[in-house]
């Protein structure tokens, strides 16, 4: 009975000791990321910041960004709300450092008075990547994405206005990195 008792205690102390030590992965990428980023979109320019969680398989983010219209004569300072999830299929680390790569999808939204109300949502498709030294504190970061677009506003000459086109997303920033 000792003997059994013993072989028991032994077989749970091994799995335990083997359940706490961190896979390669988990032990050089952060687990979130806090990130000042620029952003280029069809007609507009942001500036913004963002934060993205880690999880064991998924990433998730938001960013909060103020933009402004790349077109002449709307000059005009503009809040944007976006949320972001990521699957980070490549994930490498050697020596010099890591990185993170995987498909993206995104979904922003925009307002801002320009006489009319004017509302805009995009949804895009395309990658995530971050990449920065072995438990650096410094990670580079490069979103890009295509993807609809809509826009909404309100006109006295035409009612209720709807336009859709196709928006692409292209995002450049530097995250600290929360290990």
């Amino acid at each position: 009975m000792i003997r059994l008792l013993l072989l028991f205690f032994l077989i749970v102390t091994k799995l335990g000791v083997f359940a706490q030590e961190l896979s390669p992965s988990e032990y050089y990428f952060p687990r979130s990321l806090v990130s000042v980023n620029a952003s280029l979109q069809r007609m507009d320019l942001f500036t913004g910041v963002a934060y993205q969680k880690n999880l064991k398989k998924i990433d998730i983010g938001g960013s909060l960004a103020l933009g402004f219209r790349s077109t002449f004569g709307a000059q005009q300072v503009f809040p944007q709300i976006g949320f972001y999830m990521t699957i980070p299929y490549l994930k490498h680390c050697n020596r010099k450092g890591a990185i993170a790569l995987g498909p993206m999808l995104s979904f922003h939204a925009s307002f801002f008075d320009m006489g009319d109300n004017i509302s805009q949502y995009d949804i895009t498709a395309g990658y995530s990547l971050y990449c920065g030294k072995i438990k650096g504190r410094l990670q580079f970061i490069h979103q890009a994405g295509i993807g609809p677009f809509a826009e909404f506003f309100r006109s006295e000459t035409h009612g209720f206005v709807k336009s859709y086109h196709w928006n692409y997303h292209f995002k450049l920033g530097l995250a600290y990195a929360i290990y």
